[in-house]
């Protein structure tokens, strides 16, 4: 029953106060069995499915990426959402978001398949895009432990390694590739490099 009520609160926008009488439970009952199945599935799930990808598995993604998008060497693509959060009663201005309304930033990187392989959550919704990532696990993994280094392919007369894709908020990295900015004079190799990666859905 404590599954089931975490389960129908996180699946919809179901007030406390509906779910409580749905299940005939207080509000209070329907908080802690949302925040307990929230802190079983960090604690137990996570370990499980969300897992930093070694050499064979990150061949195997680049292998996967090309051949659904054309894109060799790319293992996947990085994104952050602003998650809504109840205005704090401190440090209300930091996660007061550029959109105009408070939040956290979940940082979120997928492989060609869509499935998560990197998550980091809990930024003040102020941060930007690229201090988020430079705070992240991902950033140490793949700036002080080389975690992208291994195969190497030679891409038009250039050696190229595992990378991901972002789009312009992120920092220009040998491991994190983003589009060209559009000065009006880019080459028809940079706007052919600026199309083939935004018609991939992920880096939408």
């Amino acid at each position: 029953k404590r599954v089931a009520i975490a389960l129908y609160k996180l699946a919809s926008t179901t007030e406390y106060r509906t779910v409580a009488n749905l299940f005939a439970v207080s509000r209070t009952s329907v908080c802690r069995c949302v925040h307990d199945f929230c802190k079983a599935v960090i604690a137990i799930l996570r370990p499980k499915f969300i897992k930093t990808p070694d050499q064979d598995k990150l061949s195997e993604m680049a292998d996967y990426f090309e051949e659904r998008f054309g894109i060799p060497q790319c293992v996947g693509a990085i994104d952050g959402s602003h998650i809504p959060i109840i205005k704090p009663p401190q440090y209300q201005s930091d996660f007061h978001n550029r959109k105009g309304w408070h939040s956290i930033i979940l940082q979120a990187t997928v492989d060609g398949k869509e499935m998560f392989w990197d998550l980091n959550v809990g930024q003040p919704g102020r941060e930007h895009n690229a201090s988020v990532l430079r705070k992240s696990r991902l950033w140490a993994w793949a700036t002080n432990s080389n975690g992208f280094s291994g195969r190497v392919k030679n891409i038009c007369g250039t050696d190229v390694g595992y990378f991901i894709l972002g789009d312009s908020a992120y920092p220009l990295q040998k491991w994190l590739l983003k589009p060209y900015p559009d000065t009006g004079r880019l080459t028809e190799g940079q706007e052919l490099y600026n199309m083939r990666t935004s018609r991939c859905p992920l880096c939408g």
